[in-house]
């Protein structure tokens, strides 16, 4: 695999891609698709950083095996290790997933990927504006899939991917507010259709 020979190609049609898609689940999809055509992915997750702060969600997976870590998943950021990825904004290679596991025997998220077959992983740092929006994990079915050339290739568009899910997180918000503002709306005509019905 060249990279230098990719790498342009991919960075446009990655930034294309990420501009025009919308939704979340659109995003991932657009990152799954083209970093897959490079580098030896299986699997591809992100986590979001709670507005709180004080926790880290799985939103979104997407995996060549059986998804055994959902959406939905979440830890206290306090005692995590993604804490010290965030904070210091540094992109983290892991080259043994079960040896990991043995150094850390209580991450559960680290025993969950391995179920899903995988062996080795990266995390990286999704900031926005200095501000912390989440995580992306990369992982892989081989040992010592990723390298700093790896890392190095991906960090040149993290800011985009995590301008990306920033304005995908705000379209779910508007989505979901838009959603309530209907039902209160929708219901206050019932509400009204009944007292004139039954108030005559």
């Amino acid at each position: 695999m060249t990279f230098a020979k990719n790498k342009n190609r991919i960075l446009k049609t990655l930034t294309q891609r990420l501009l025009e898609e919308k939704s979340m689940s659109e995003i991932a999809k657009a990152l799954y698709d083209e970093l897959r055509e490079l580098l030896n992915i299986h699997r591809l997750g992100i986590a979001v950083v709670s507005d709180d702060r004080k926790s880290i969600n799985s939103r979104l997976n997407l995996s060549t095996t059986k998804l055994k870590l959902f959406k939905g998943y979440k830890v206290p950021l306090e005692s995590s290790s993604l804490k010290s990825v965030i904070n210091s904004g540094r992109s983290r290679i892991i080259p043994d997933l079960t040896a990991y596991l043995k150094a850390k025997p209580t991450s559960v998220s680290t025993r969950l990927i391995i179920s899903e077959g995988m062996k080795s992983s990266v995390t990286m740092p999704l900031i926005s504006n200095k501000k912390p929006i989440g995580v992306l994990f990369l992982s892989s079915q081989d040992l010592s899939a990723f390298q700093e050339a790896h890392i190095d290739f991906i960090e040149d568009f993290l800011p985009i991917i995590a301008l990306s899910l920033e304005r995908g997180l705000l379209q779910e918000k508007l989505e979901e507010t838009s959603r309530a503002l209907n039902l209160a709306i929708t219901e206050k005509e019932g509400l009204s259709d009944a007292l004139l019905k039954y108030g005559k």
